[in-house]
C-alpha cells in the first residue's frame, strides 16, 4: 500500500513475500518473512523529479505487515500513521488453500515515522488490541491533512475475510 501526507508520498514495503509456486504445494500465496523488517519508502513531495535516489528509505526494527492504511498526517516534523498492523505468527495448522500464512492478527497501530531521524515507532492503539481490524477509511477530502475520525471493518477471529461490523477511530 502507500499514502500520503501534505509534504510526503509514502510507499509501505511490508514483510510478507508472494509465492505463487506454493499454491500449487497448497501453502499460502503470502507468507511473513521474519527476515525483512517492515520498512517505508518516503519521497518529499518537495522535491523536483520522481527518482529512486530521491526515496529515503525507513526501516522499522520488526518484521510486520500492514495491508492497507488508515489515516496519515504530518505532525511537528514527523509522519503520524494510523494503519492496522499485522506481526509473525507461525500457523501450526497451514491449512489448505489459505491465502495468509504466519500472520498474527490484524490490530490498530499508531505509527511515528521521524523522516530527520531516519527512525519508525510502532504503538498498539490502547483500544486496537480488543479488535482485529482491516479495510479502514478516512473521508476522501481528508486523505494527507488534518482530521478526527477514521473508520475500519471488525474480522472475526480466525477467519480470513469474515467481518462483522465496524470501528470508528478518534484520531486525537
Amino acid at each position: 500500500d502507500m499514502f500520503i501526507t501534505e509534504n510526503y508520498v509514502v510507499v509501505v514495503d511490508g514483510s510478507c513475500r508472494f509465492d505463487p509456486k506454493g499454491v500449487v504445494k497448497k501453502k499460502p500465496l503470502w507468507t511473513l518473512d521474519t527476515g525483512a523488517n517492515l520498512r517505508f519508502g518516503v519521497y518529499p513531495r518537495k522535491s523536483e523529479k520522481l527518482t529512486a535516489e530521491a526515496f529515503i528509505w525507513i526501516e522499522a526494527d520488526v518484521p510486520a505487515e500492514i495491508v492497507h492504511t488508515l489515516h496519515a498526517e504530518d505532525k511537528d516534523g514527523k509522519i503520524v500513521l494510523w494503519a492496522p498492523v499485522s506481526f509473525h505468527k507461525p500457523d501450526p495448522d497451514e491449512q489448505d488453500g489459505r491465502i495468509l500464512g504466519d500472520l498474527g492478527p490484524l490490530t490498530m497501530h499508531h505509527i511515528v515515522i521521524d523522516v530527520h531521524a531516519e527512525t519508525v515507532r510502532l504503538e498498539q492503539v490502547a483500544s486496537g488490541k480488543d479488535y482485529i481490524t482491516e479495510f479502514p477509511r478516512v473521508r476522501d477530502d481528508r486523505i494527507g491533512s488534518h482530521t478526527r475520525y477514521g473508520f475500519s471493518a471488525i474480522q472475526e477471529e480466525g477467519a480470513e475475510f469474515n467481518f462483522r461490523g465496524f470501528l470508528k477511530w478518534d484520531f486525537e
